[in-house]
């Protein structure tokens, strides 16, 4: 039963819908709603790159997060509020955090804070406490006094995997001695110069007292992050408020690397017609499908004579079972781009799952003959062979799955199409072959 099923309700094998966008590998997490957002701040005020986060968009992320009702605490709190411990179930969390010590943070940021009634966290370098553009001492007891978590970013700000066991000890801990003796306050919060850590230098931190740490990879902080490499959000000068907000919306799994680098190609160039397909695709793979088409309907908006948005616009209507709608949009993609292979391969795909065989067989033709070295063409082949199956032409079914099987040996489904195949030609016994082929690569996956 199992195998007619496959047969019947075979994966068309997912490929890129063009090759002007980044493919991302996302891990999707089944977690409950303590999703904590730590954003990681360095200057505030204007300067020559995008560590500077100008004032008057500091006061406006601080307002949005305000009337949003969203709840700010220290990093020294993530236990408890991934616990349960601080705060009710359905708060929203987002927790301010500022490395270096910057003079910017006492005489810009604070009065903000104040002002919203936020809390955040201050990483500081211990000996550029006292020089220019840092904070001094006293105000840094000043802050503190206020609710401000005053938190160790080491003694000079190095590379800490590139020390000698004992000079990470002395970066590690004397920062935190010399804070808690001067502020009279016990320290239990760390951030990783440049996020620069291992193993040890994570182990040296955890001995020296520390209960939390902050790193400078992107993501969204649960109960799942080990407590000393908790993961942050860069909000860098420029950042729009849509971007912050669409951030925000995002839970653990949904933002990495690749998506912080899509969303601030996005704010760099905002007529970037790619950067909004990009980010459309993005959202797709993570199942955020009504911001995957409305940033589609924007690449398309902005660029109507490019043919990529419309193919991955189709691609996600595909998906969604809108098979009608994916084919109008992959015809667009053709006539636009008539030489553009994906959309054929794609919308063969659709006529597949509408039961248009002899189309889907048409749009694999096409792909085949113009485009030789397509490099999803094991696909092809295998949709062709399908549809070929479909409509009683078994003989051409086994031919193109097996060349599919050529292009791509590990694929199980192609072998037990063909064996699906044999079975109706009355070749059941050489078909248990590619039975047993296929059972062989399940069992490998």
């Amino acid at each position: 039963m199992r195998i007619i099923q496959l047969f019947t309700f075979i994966i068309l094998l997912l490929v890129p819908v063009a090759t002007v966008y980044a493919n991302p590998e996302v891990t999707k997490y089944e977690v409950g709603n303590k999703n904590i957002h730590v954003f990681m701040y360095h200057e505030i005020g204007h300067g020559p790159n995008n560590l500077y986060v100008p004032e008057d968009e500091f006061e406006l992320q601080m307002r949005m997060l305000s009337e949003n009702s969203y709840k700010t605490a220290t990093v020294s709190q993530i236990p408890d509020i991934l616990a349960g411990r601080l705060g009710d179930e359905d708060d929203r969390w987002v927790l301010l955090t500022f490395d270096d010590g910057y003079v910017s943070f006492y005489e810009k940021a604070f009065p903000i804070l104040k002002k919203y009634n936020l809390k955040g966290t201050v990483f500081i370098i211990t000996d550029m406490v006292d020089t220019p553009n840092h904070m001094t001492w006293r105000q840094l007891e000043s802050i503190q006094s206020d609710g401000i978590e005053i938190a160790s970013h080491t003694k000079t700000h190095p590379y800490l995997t590139s020390l000698t066991k004992e000079n990470q000890e002395i970066e590690i801990l004397n920062s935190k001695r010399k804070l808690e003796q001067i502020l009279n306050n016990r320290v239990i919060s760390f951030s990783y110069p440049y996020g620069s850590y291992n193993q040890e230098v994570k182990e040296r931190v955890k001995h020296a007292g520390y209960s939390t740490a902050v790193t400078v990879v992107p993501g969204i902080a649960s109960s799942e992050d080990d407590p000393l490499l908790i993961p942050r959000i860069n909000v860098y000068g420029g950042i729009s408020q849509n971007s912050l907000e669409s951030i925000l919306s995002l839970r653990k799994g949904q933002f990495d690397n690749n998506m912080a680098k899509i969303f601030e190609a996005i704010d760099i160039n905002p007529k970037d017609s790619i950067a909004y397909l990009n980010r459309g695709m993005a959202y797709h793979y993570l199942g955020v499908n009504d911001k995957a088409i409305a940033d589609c309907n924007e690449a398309i908006e902005l660029d109507p004579s490019r043919p990529e948005p419309y193919n991955g616009r189709g691609w996600i209507y595909n998906e969604l079972g809108q098979y009608e709608q994916a084919i109008k949009d992959y015809s667009k993609s053709i006539e636009l781009a008539p030489e553009f292979s994906y959309p054929y391969n794609n919308r063969g795909a659709a006529y597949i799952r509408l039961g248009l065989y002899q189309k889907a067989i048409e749009d694999c033709n096409k792909v085949i003959e113009m485009d030789p070295s397509f490099p999803y063409l094991a696909s092809t082949y295998s949709k062709r062979g399908y549809a070929h199956a479909k409509l009683g032409l078994y003989a051409e079914a086994i031919d193109d799955l097996n060349k599919s099987i050529e292009m791509d040996p590990n694929n199980p489904t192609v072998y037990y199409n063909i064996y699906t195949v044999l079975v109706q030609m009355d070749q059941k016994q050489k078909g248990l072959y590619y039975l047993e082929r296929a059972l062989e690569l399940e069992l490998k996956a």
